[in-house]
């Protein structure tokens, strides 16, 4: 089996637990940041898992801050966690370019992490990507950047162990940590697929179309 290769750009709340469970599934994880974050970056990234009330220790990724960097590697998905404000504005709307050209050569999916009205349009004017290289994806558990958030705590939750992460998440009882959908079934079942290998945590897929009805929805 191929080892799957995977660029997130982004490491905030969704960034982070998407790519911790993808390098639990057995991808090479890349996390594609601003310079000035680089250092910020250094493993080991901590994670508070409210489902067990434990800490995770996330160390298996690599960090880039460079379009010549994203070009000169090979990647089968780039997961873009920007929100759907940034994704619309100038530097964004620059990024989401810059990103689809380093791929444009390559059979590499991009895989959209925010919602917005008129967003999936946007995107594919910017990017000129093909419809079936383009997919989205969102976030099925809750996850938080542990500061400055101050949210009551309640037993079996470790304030100690809160304290020193990050990140913190909580899937709900069904396990499901990550929805894809996709104009292509197939991509949305590969990507699915290695996501899945990581077994603590579920990612399923929906249509296109229901996935557009409900972002338009939760979005307003």
């Amino acid at each position: 089996m191929n080892k799957h290769s995977v660029l997130v750009v982004g490491a905030g709340a969704m960034g982070m637990v998407a790519g911790y469970h993808l390098s639990l599934a057995g991808a090479a994880v890349t996390f594609y940041v601003r310079p000035s974050r680089l250092a910020m970056m250094t493993p080991p990234q901590r994670l508070y898992c409210y489902d067990d009330a434990q800490l995770k220790v996330f160390d298996s990724y690599q960090t880039i801050s460079g379009i010549a960097e994203v070009a000169a590697q090979k990647f089968d998905y780039v997961l873009v966690t920007l929100d759907g404000r940034a994704c619309f504005g100038v530097e964004g709307t620059a990024l989401l370019r810059d990103l689809a050209e380093a791929i444009r050569s390559t059979s590499a999916c991009m895989v959209i992490g925010a919602v917005g009205i008129g967003l999936r349009e946007h995107c594919l004017n910017i990017t000129g990507l093909p419809e079936q290289r383009l997919m989205h994806g969102m976030l099925a558990l809750l996850s938080h950047q542990v500061a400055p958030a101050a949210l009551p705590l309640h037993p079996p939750t470790d304030p100690v162990k809160l304290a020193s992460a990050s990140i913190a998440y909580h899937h709900f009882p069904n396990k499901a940590g990550f929805v894809i959908a996709s104009r292509s079934k197939h991509a949305s079942r590969e990507f699915a697929a290695m996501y899945n290998r990581c077994h603590i945590s579920r990612c399923s897929t929906i249509n296109l179309t229901l996935h557009s009805i409900i972002t338009n929805m939760f979005f307003p």
